[in-house]
């Protein structure tokens, strides 16, 4: 476990009721139906995108005010 200080930045939060700021989701009926199973568990994503932006050089490129693919 990391100890951070988290904080918000009041221009990147969404308006009140502008949208839903909660989102759950279950695969298991695309599961049933189709047999599709993720390549990676969340805690695998979670810790590939940690490592990728410990990387100075993905750092440098990555910008938190546009969104990219």
């Amino acid at each position: 476990m990391v100890d951070a200080d988290i904080s918000e930045d009041p221009r990147r939060l969404r308006p009140k009721d502008s949208e839903v700021m909660r989102l759950c989701c279950d695969a298991t009926r695309l599961h049933d139906r189709t047999g599709w199973q993720p390549r990676h568990t969340r805690e695998q994503g979670l810790q590939q995108t940690i490592e990728w932006l410990r990387q100075p050089a993905n750092l440098a490129r990555y910008n938190p005010d546009e969104y990219s693919q």
